[in-house]
């Protein structure tokens, strides 16, 4: 195929994404979370794990098949975070992945978005995280700049803080989701077109072991 024609095809196609829509999310509080069977090849998958130990930090565990990872841990709090994206294949509905095992506690969520195109790869833009603290997490930039993209952002905050989190998302996002006890709340926001060059996203502290993370890719169906 000749680069023109590639080009305006490729811009054809992405004018059609119109939409990304939450479709639901699985939890565990287990070292293993299960990828629910109503999941679709094409979906965006976006894995949060969490775990503390009684005593030292709970060892490493990644989840098997996300091409991308992001972690940090806090040694004096005995916690590992562990954050993940992916787009769903053909073989994931139903997939138990192991994940840390934490001797304390242990919290895994997976997001799940459907585009009104199923996605079939996504270019990185920018990824940022605090560390795990007692205190506020404060204000992270995340680098944008290019569409259709989607930005998304994680708050999260030990059991004692559960349902206290301030969260800031600005341009303002589309949504958000939480666990049962508000304790890890995901934003997101798809951005269409006229991309930003940034989003800022912040927190307060919530609790204990307080921890923000957030990023941005762009879609590529």
């Amino acid at each position: 195929m000749l680069p023109g024609i590639a080009v305006q095809l490729g811009l054809i196609t992405h004018a059609n994404l119109r939409s990304v829509d939450f479709v639901g999310r699985a939890a565990s509080g287990t070292s293993t979370i299960t990828i629910p069977t109503w999941v679709k090849p094409g979906d965006i998958l976006i894995g949060f794990d969490r775990a503390q130990n009684s005593s030292g930090i709970p060892s490493e565990v990644w989840w098997d098949d996300y091409g991308f990872a992001w972690q940090t841990w806090r040694t004096g709090l005995n916690r590992r975070i562990h954050t993940y994206k992916k787009i769903a294949k053909h073989d994931d509905p139903g997939k138990v992945v192991v994940g840390l095992n934490g001797t304390a506690a242990n919290n895994k969520l997976l997001w799940v978005f459907r585009a009104n195109k199923p996605i079939y790869d996504t270019i990185h833009l920018s990824i940022k995280q605090s560390s795990i603290t007692d205190g506020a997490p404060g204000n992270l930039s995340i680098a944008v700049g290019d569409s259709p993209s989607f930005v998304w952002a994680i708050y999260s905050t030990g059991a004692s803080g559960a349902g206290n989190i301030t969260r800031g998302f600005s341009p303002p996002k589309d949504g958000e989701n939480s666990n049962s006890n508000g304790s890890m709340i995901i934003a997101w926001k798809f951005v269409a077109s006229n991309p930003p060059s940034s989003f800022s996203i912040s927190m307060n502290a919530a609790g204990n072991a307080n921890h923000l993370v957030g990023g941005a890719f762009k879609l590529v169906l």
